[in-house]
């Protein structure tokens, strides 16, 4: 999923004429800040099935997270390198419009509804 994601997103911006490095950027920030939402709902399901975890803890120091967000998102990035977007782009060589509509909605899909979730879980 992820990969696909990646793909679809690394398309859009070679599509508008980015060069690779940029386009290998915007699609590794769009499969970290994925990443983080499923993360995040899986946080949230276990804090409200097993109720662990206080916001009086270590980790509610928000000042904490900064170093390991910007940690994953780097390492993201450099998991996209070079080698890798040929693999993902050879084996997503049969999807003849990678920017289409349904291919938009499907990454939507997968960053909207678990981020829609985890908005339920903490509103109740």
């Amino acid at each position: 999923m992820y990969n696909f994601i990646f793909f679809v997103m690394y398309s859009q911006q070679s599509g508008k004429g980015e060069n690779e490095t940029i386009s290998r950027y915007s699609g590794g920030l769009i499969v970290a800040f994925s990443l983080m939402i499923h993360i995040e709902l899986v946080a949230a399901i276990l804090k409200r099935v097993i109720r662990f975890g206080d916001d009086t803890g270590f980790v509610s120091n928000k000042n904490f997270l900064i170093p390991i967000v910007l940690a994953f998102i780097g390492s993201t990035i450099i998991y996209y390198n070079k080698a890798r977007t040929e693999k993902i782009l050879k084996k997503y060589a049969y999807v003849e419009y990678p920017t289409s509509f349904i291919n938009y909605f499907k990454v939507l899909t997968a960053i909207v509804v678990p981020l829609v979730v985890i908005i339920i879980l903490a509103t109740k």
